[in-house]
């Protein structure tokens, strides 16, 4: 298979900027997955489920896709998390998806993003459509700052704690802390 400059450069979805070392897989200034210039993503532009019209790429990892999207129907953003057209073809991690969809949907918790609608697209892939929150993760102001101040990193923690523990109460358990 032969591979391009494209195929070697890689691009953040959220700032543009362009990086050629395969070692970064991050943006080091916002924290978002970076993606490889030649890889086209179909989904951008497309009105998915009939509902949300996916304006960017957010992150990706190895059971789907995370995108910016617009809920037509309420005029609103959305965080819409695709799984993998392959995966759909995985019974189990379907019926994982769901039960993630479900359980998630019944959280209240202020510290706990809000799941709208989950369901299948025209073409068979599963959905969870989400809160979608301006601003950067933990983890990107973690990079740029190091460490939290004190007070910051308790509270931090304590909303953490507290939506874990609703969860928890409602026999949910989050597998990937």
């Amino acid at each position: 298979e032969e591979r391009t400059i494209e195929d070697e450069i890689l691009r953040c979805p959220e700032c543009g900027t362009l990086y050629d070392d395969p070692n970064i897989t991050e943006c080091p200034a916002d924290g978002a997955t970076l993606v490889r210039l030649g890889e086209q993503d179909d989904l951008i532009g497309k009105v998915v489920a009939g509902r949300f019209k996916v304006e960017s790429l957010l992150g990706a990892g190895g059971m789907g896709a995370v995108y910016k999207a617009h809920q037509l129907s309420v005029d609103r953003p959305v965080a819409l998390k695709l799984l993998k057209r392959e995966i759909t073809a995985d019974s189990l991690a379907v019926k994982r998806f769901l039960v993630e969809a479900k359980a998630t949907s019944r959280l209240q918790n202020n510290h706990t993003l809000t799941v709208y609608d989950f369901g299948q697209t025209e073409d068979g892939r599963f959905f969870m459509a989400m809160e979608f929150l301006e601003g950067r993760d933990l983890r990107a102001k973690l990079d740029a700052e190091t460490r939290l101040p004190l007070a910051h990193a308790i509270k931090v923690m304590d909303g953490m704690a507290e939506s874990l523990a609703e969860a928890h109460t409602l026999g949910i358990v989050h597998r990937d802390l």
